[in-house]
């Protein structure tokens, strides 16, 4: 392992031991020392060269390089400097800095801030001029999820050496080995009988290596190349990786791997992250993993590329798993037998793919338009195939010498020589594979399954256009609400796979279907209803509508005695004695106070407290939506308008709120890594979240979650945050909550003095 070499020139005294927030700002015009924003350190590499951990960097818009404030040294290489991530050291970007209205102010994409490994600032168009750029802009080397990177753009990293190692993979983020953990203490020793003399050795002690790494969020990578993994490269280190985009970079070599992100006996996690236009000589354009786990959820793999395998992702030796992610306009290019897995290739390798969506990927060469499987074994659980293309074989999926199980999957006018959805070829038809298909729909115009090997497929439960022998298969059209379809210029134009009313698919799948925990459709829906499992990747939510009349029609929001009282009579082929008692909702999400049913009358009654309404209600009219479900899984929806006021009128300001916010306001003693949660306001579809630590905090982000990860923050400071809800009313204001984190950890005691010299 080659040291990577960082020389500074400090031209004033380091910062005091005491600060705990150090600013840089290429414009600031003060005494250079980081202190505040007015006298900022100018150059990134300054702040840190600060010789303590636990604190955080802010950095103002602007663009920073490794070289930057670097003295002149004869023959040095230049290219090996960087900035080097640290324990405990956040390092945030997006501030508006030194002589805007409020420096404080953050917005990653308004006040960008650029990481730039060109060092001679002349850098062109597709990647021109860049030989002399940084092996790598950043580097965590044995670090763990204490160093933080976010909200910076990080570009024109090179990592091309032919002769080193460690310099021709991570252009952009170069994430090396993960520290290992401290050793456990040996085990006791057993007793000794009485008299016996203990033994001078100790057992061997035996530990498995710890595979952390940093924490990136909220930044994009973007014009970086490499021989291996462009924009990201990690060797036995497992970053998180949130809210990353990774467009544009390249390896640009014949052999190199990993476009966006290149991964060697690494399992790091990637949530939300999106790769785009990533491109690779030879293997996986926008991901290549080798003996890697990574774990990637709603993440998006578009437009990448590849000149010979996996336009976007490739998996070597691996066990990726993969949840909501969508693969579309991949395009693995070469036009012989390389040419394979537009979406996503798998060699000896197990990947688990859950809720996932291929759309309009290509294969030019041999096949396998979204995805290829050589010697792997994959399970797919509710994914869609549609319009993916593979020039000879499979334009779904090509098999070889693989076990593969499909689960409740929809396969749609996917196209290939030979089989449009599916297709079993080995060289020489000496390796077939094994395949297990259930409560799925391969409709592809026919053509759609090609044995070429003798492979072993069992199918059941599943509409095959041209039919399938098997248990519970049919051959009908599935009758979906949109299908897709090719333009007249061959571009994949996508639909809508969810089943129509008349559907032959629903509750025609598996009777004995036993559904996961937590399991749903492609939608997020409950996987069941209605008893008895759909075909294909959604499942029918059917919505009866039924009668409602709500009293009284007019709400005054003031007098918290009344509520309101609603009537519901279901179409006459139901019975109100059927419906789940755990399933009456208002506005899809409050429950009644009291619920009763009249048989006779086949009335249902239910009521909401004025306090209930008051959690979304507004002065106006509203039309107010009310369903019940039956035990057998289906939903009756009915609305009824009603006119809202509150006493002398105005709008309500406590409408909506977030609430219940954890840390509880005012609390002390936050850990510095403490997660921020809250319960959601009725109805929030969305959440803006403002943090910092001032008053009022900053704006942040919008997100949909109702738990905010802010990173390591510094130790003994007050944060302020808060949380306005978006529904579909408008935003609501939160109120300013506020904690403080611990203190900055004791030093520890010096070591006891040396015992007194014998007499």
């Amino acid at each position: 392992m080659r040291c990577l070499i960082i020389i500074f020139v400090y031209l004033l005294a380091a910062i005091p031991c005491s600060a705990r927030i150090i600013y840089v700002d290429a414009d600031a015009t003060g005494n250079d020392d980081g202190s505040s924003w007015a006298n900022a350190y100018k150059y990134l590499t300054y702040a840190l060269g600060h010789p303590t951990s636990w604190y955080e960097i802010r950095v103002a818009q602007g663009i920073y390089r490794p070289n930057d404030g670097m003295a002149a040294v004869p023959n040095f290489n230049w290219r090996t400097t960087t900035f080097q991530l640290k324990d405990g050291v956040v390092i945030k970007g997006g501030y508006a800095g030194f002589g805007e209205p409020d420096p404080d102010a953050r917005d990653i994409q308004l006040y960008e801030t650029i990481l730039s490994g060109d060092l001679n600032v002349d850098d062109g168009p597709n990647f021109a001029n860049n030989a002399e750029n940084s092996y790598h802009v950043v580097t965590a080397i044995e670090t763990d999820e204490t160093s933080v990177l976010d909200g910076f753009t990080v570009t024109a990293g090179n990592a091309n050496s032919d002769d080193q190692y460690d310099y021709n993979c991570g252009g952009g983020i170069y994430c090396y080995e993960s520290p290992p953990p401290p050793p456990p203490p040996p085990p006791p020793p057993p007793p000794l009988p009485p008299g016996a003399v203990g033994s001078q050795s100790s057992p061997e002690i035996l530990s498995a290596y710890n595979l952390t790494g940093p924490t990136i969020t909220n930044c994009t990578l973007n014009g970086n190349s490499a021989i291996d993994g462009g924009a990201i490269a990690c060797i036995r280190n497992s970053p998180t990786v949130t809210n990353c985009t990774f467009i544009g970079n390249a390896t640009g070599f014949s052999y190199g791997k990993g476009g966006g992100m290149y991964n060697w006996r690494s399992n790091p996690t990637l949530i939300d992250c999106t790769f785009s236009g990533n491109f690779v000589y030879y293997v996986g354009g926008g991901m290549y993993n080798r003996e890697s786990s990574p774990t990637l959820t709603n993440c998006i793999f578009s437009d990448n590329s590849a000149n010979k395998y996996a336009g976007g992702m490739c998996n070597h030796d691996s066990s990726p798993t993969l949840t909501n992610c969508t693969f579309s306009g991949n395009v693995a290019k070469h036009t012989g037998e390389h040419g394979s897995g537009g979406g996503m290739c798998n060699w000896e390798s197990s990947p688990i793919l859950t809720n996932c969506t291929f759309s309009g990927n290509m294969a030019e060469g041999w096949g396998g338009g979204a995805v290829y499987n050589g010697e792997s074994s994959l399970r797919v659980t509710n994914c869609t195939f549609s319009g993916n293309w593979g020039s000879k074989n499979g334009g779904g999926m090509l098999n070889t010498d693989s076990n593969l199980t499909l689960i409740n999957c929809t396969f749609f006018s996917n196209r290939a020589r030979d089989g449009n959805a599916l297709a079993y070829a080995s060289w020489r038809q000496e390796s077939p594979s094994n395949i297990e298909l259930t409560n799925c729909i391969l409709w592809d115009g026919g053509n759609e399954i090609w044995n070429n090997d003798n492979s072993t497929i069992t199918m059941t439960y599943s509409d095959v256009q041209g039919g399938w022998p098997g248990e519970g298969n049919i051959d009908s059209d599935p009758l979906f609400i949109e299908p897709g379809c090719w333009d007249a210029n061959g571009v994949w134009i996508e639909g809508d796979y969810h089943l129509l009313t008349s559907s032959p698919c629903i509750n025609v799948g598996d009777p004995n279907y036993i559904v996961e925990p937590n399991e749903t459709d492609l939608d997020g829906k409950p996987r069941v209803i209605a008893g008895r499992i759909d075909m294909g990747a959604f499942e029918y939510w059917q919505l009866v509508p039924a009668e409602v009349r709500i009293v009284p029609r007019n709400i005054n929001l003031a007098n918290k005695r009344k509520g309101i009282t609603c009537y519901i009579w279901l179409p006459e082929a139901y019975n109100v004695a059927d419906i789940d008692l755990c399933v009456v909702l208002l506005e899809y999400e409050i429950e009644p106070e009291q619920f009763w049913f009249n048989q006779e009358k086949q009335v249902v009654v239910a009521r909401f407290s004025c306090e209930q309404l008051q959690t979304f209600l507004n002065v106006g009219e509203f039309e107010l939506s009310i369903s019940v479900q039956l035990m057998d899984g289906t939903v009756f929806e009915g609305t009824d308008v009603i006119k809202v006021i509150y006493e002398g009128g105005g709008k309500l300001t406590k409408l909506g709120k977030a609430s219940n916010p954890n840390p509880a306001d005012g609390a002390g003693w936050v850990g510095i890594t403490t997660d921020l949660s809250w319960t959601a306001g009725y109805g929030a579809t969305s959440h803006d979240v403002y943090f910092g630590t001032s008053y009022p905090p900053p704006f942040v982000c919008n997100q949909t979650a109702a738990i905010f990860e802010p990173g390591t923050m510094v130790y003994s400071t007050k944060y302020c945050w808060r949380i306005d809800e978006v529904n579909k009313w408008g935003k609501t204001t939160g109120t300013v909550w506020s904690f403080t984190t611990k203190p900055f950890p004791p030093s520890p005691p010096p070591p006891p003095p040396p015992p007194p010299p014998p007499p």
